[in-house]
């Protein structure tokens, strides 16, 4: 059955016809609605070879990414940390500066 979305009639499609093709070199797969005949598989693994060697190549790739993430990360993390010995020291003087000051007004 087809239903046709612009209208309200449901249309019967017909099945495959099985002379169409021989037996012996397709057959038809009622619950795909499809026919598929032998050659597919060697076409599917070979789809499959490549995905797979894409996949490899992707993780591979992204593993790359990830130790370079690692290492800007590992860089940024220096650079806060100098940042903060910077504050620090900086507040240091700042006290000390404010202490002498203090000493200076008594």
């Amino acid at each position: 059955m087809h239903y046709n979305w612009c209208s309200s009639h449901v249309l019967p499609v017909a099945s495959p016809q099985e002379n169409e093709l021989p037996m012996s070199h397709s057959y038809y797969d009622a619950t795909w609605n499809s026919i598929i005949s032998p050659g597919c598989d060697e076409m599917e693994e070979s789809q499959l070879s490549g995905y797979l060697h894409w996949l490899e190549k992707k993780v591979n790739e992204e593993s790359k990414k990830s130790d370079d993430m690692n290492e800007i990360d590992k860089l940024a993390d220096m650079f806060i940390a100098n940042c903060h010995e910077k504050f620090k020291l900086e507040k240091q003087e700042s006290y000390r500066m404010f202490q002498e000051m203090m000493a200076r007004s008594v």
